[in-house]
C-alpha cells in the first residue's frame, strides 16, 4: 500500500474510481520501524489456542521473528506449563476448552503476577474488556490478527512491562 498517493483504476470503457490513501505520519513510521527493529530473538511465548489453523499461523509469525513458541490447547494445560516453564509472554485465547482463558489467567495469577498475558479473541473488545481486566490479562489482540498487529501488540506490552 502506498500512502499519500492517489490511485486511479479504470475498467471497461466508462468505469473508473479513485482511491486516496492517507499519508503516514512520522510517528506512524517511527512506531513501525521500532517494531521492525525490535529483537524478539529468544522471547519465550506460550500460545494458548485450540484452533489448529490459528496455531499454525501464529507459530509461523512468531518463529519467523526468532521467538521460542510452546503450545497449549486448553486452559488446564496452559496453567501446568506456566508452573513448569518460564515464559515472557502468554497469548491466551479466551474461548478454549476445559478451562477458559479467563479462568486460566486467574489461576496463573495466583502464582505468577508478573508474566505478560495478552487475550486473543474474535469478540468485540468493548464487550469483554471488563472480563479481561478482572482476570488479570494485560491486553487484547483481536482475531484474526495480521502479523504486523500481533508483533506490534507484543512489542508495546513488553516495552511497558520493562
Amino acid at each position: 500500500m502506498i500512502k499519500g498517493k492517489k490511485r486511479y483504476i479504470t475498467s471497461k470503457k466508462h468505469f473508473y474510481f479513485n482511491i486516496t490513501l492517507p499519508t503516514a505520519t512520522e510517528e506512524d513510521l517511527r512506531k513501525t520501524n521500532e517494531v521492525k527493529d525490535n529483537n524478539f530473538k529468544n522471547t519465550k511465548v506460550l500460545l494458548v489456542e485450540d484452533n489448529i489453523i490459528n496455531v499454525m499461523v501464529a507459530k509461523q509469525i512468531l518463529t519467523k521473528e526468532k521467538m521460542k513458541v510452546d503450545i497449549a490447547t486448553n486452559g488446564k494445560v496452559a496453567v501446568e506449563k506456566v508452573k513448569q516453564n518460564t515464559y515472557d509472554v502468554i497469548l491466551m485465547d479466551i474461548n478454549i476448552p476445559i478451562m477458559d482463558g479467563y479462568k486460566a489467567t486467574k489461576e496463573i495469577r495466583k502464582f505468577n503476577k508478573e508474566i505478560l498475558v495478552l487475550a486473543l479473541s474474535a469478540s468485540v473488545f468493548m464487550e469483554i474488556k471488563d472480563k479481561i481486566s478482572a482476570s488479570g490479562m494485560n491486553g487484547f489482540i483481536f482475531k484474526p490478527f495480521n502479523p504486523d498487529e500481533l508483533l506490534k501488540q507484543i512489542y508495546i506490552h513488553t516495552k511497558k512491562s520493562n
